[in-house]
């Protein structure tokens, strides 16, 4: 038993030693194989590019040597140099080099100079002496003239520099009629408050031409040259809001006329504080729209029905007051300015009677009756 025994364990031995050397010689030849592989072919795969970076070496240009010229005019023939190959097998001395990225130098901005401003120049305040001439409630204003009086404000501008306490306004003004001419004419603005019956009258100097406007088909003579211009001072007006109107006046055969009218309601100012707080919308045409206004026919005097009186002061250029009653006009118009006086119609006279005559012709017209003798 014994002897059976170790004979059986000396089999197992060899056989665990021949396994042992087989799976040796299996392993060294797998490692010689792997170590003996060409992996050349895996150069050309595009996922290892990335793997590392990496500077191709540059080839070194051969350098051509020098040739002596025996003819100065011969052209000498190029010399040929090496190709160079390309070697697909990376340099295993050349270390990788890692350009460091330079900054991209910014622009130098181009200063642009600033110019300086000018100074604004301060407003300059309206003098005293050219303001214009204002009353309270005088001289009296009579009715609404009939008269076809056109005014209408150009240009209405505060003054800046006086607190809005003097306003500019400019215009037109003129009556429609063959007696007028502008070369004579005068045009009052009057300033109503709204609030009572208190008035401010402001004399406008005349500008011929200022209010840029031509007048056609008109009746007047001269139109433009009436318009006027005149600085307000307002400061003294109470606050109220003042609605607009004017007088116009002319000479007629060395005699003023004036004719009264009310304005558009949009020609109205506001005053607080002695300053203008509200604007006019300025139009190129605004007559007599409150008024009836019916021109006068050609040849008629220009007379008004109602014209402006005077109680204690005289307007600037009237040497005497107006009559404030129309005159009687005859049927047949006479030149233009001239009154009429009242004339009674006369009476025709009976012819003295002759009774000599008045006999004969009484005998003639009695009836003769003749006889008839048989």
């Amino acid at each position: 038993m014994q002897k059976g025994y170790k004979r059986e364990a000396k089999g197992m031995a060899v056989l665990r030693c021949f396994i042992g050397v087989f799976l040796l010689v299996i392993v060294v030849l797998l490692a010689w194989f792997l170590l003996r592989m060409d992996y050349t072919d895996r150069l050309n795969d595009e996922s290892l590019e990335t793997m590392r970076d990496y500077v191709v070496a540059t080839p070194t240009p051969v350098a051509t040597r020098a040739i002596a010229l025996a003819d100065p005019t011969e052209t000498p023939e190029p010399v040929p140099t090496e190709e160079l190959e390309w070697s697909p097998e990376l340099p295993t001395d050349t270390p990788a080099v890692t350009i460091a990225p330079t900054d991209t130098p910014e622009p130098t901005p181009i200063m642009t100079p600033t110019p300086t401003p000018a100074p604004t120049p301060e407003p300059t305040k309206v003098p005293t002496e050219a303001l214009a001439s204002v009353t309270k409630n005088k001289p009296k204003l009579g009715e609404v003239s009939t008269h076809d009086v056109r005014v209408g404000i150009t240009n209405y501008t505060p003054s800046a520099a006086d607190n809005n306490a003097i306003v500019l306004m400019e215009g037109y003004g003129f009556i429609n009629d063959v007696n007028f001419d502008g070369t004579t004419g005068v045009v009052y603005l009057i300033f109503h408050r709204d609030s009572n019956d208190d008035y401010y009258v402001v004399e406008t100097t005349r500008v011929g031409g200022i209010s840029g406007v031509t007048q056609p088909n008109v009746q007047a003579k001269n139109v433009t040259a009436s318009d006027w211009s005149a600085l307000i001072d307002v400061s003294s007006f109470e606050d109220d809001i003042y609605s607009m109107g004017a007088v116009v006046g002319c000479k007629v055969n060395g005699k003023d006329q004036y004719a009264f009218t009310l304005l558009d309601e949009s020609y109205s100012i506001t005053v607080l504080n002695g300053q203008a707080i509200s604007g006019i919308t300025v139009y190129q045409d605004a007559a007599n729209v409150l008024a009836t206004a019916a021109p006068l026919s050609t040849g008629e005097p220009l007379v008004t029905g109602e014209p402006l009186t005077v109680e204690t002061e005289p307007l600037a250029g009237i040497a005497e007051p107006v009559d404030t009653t129309a005159p009687e006009v005859m049927d047949t118009p006479l030149a233009a300015g001239i009154p009429v006086e009242t004339i009674a119609p006369a009476v025709p006279e009976e012819p003295p009677v002759d009774d000599a005559a008045d006999a004969e012709l009484q005998a003639a017209e009695t009836p003769v009756v003749m006889s008839t003798i048989g």
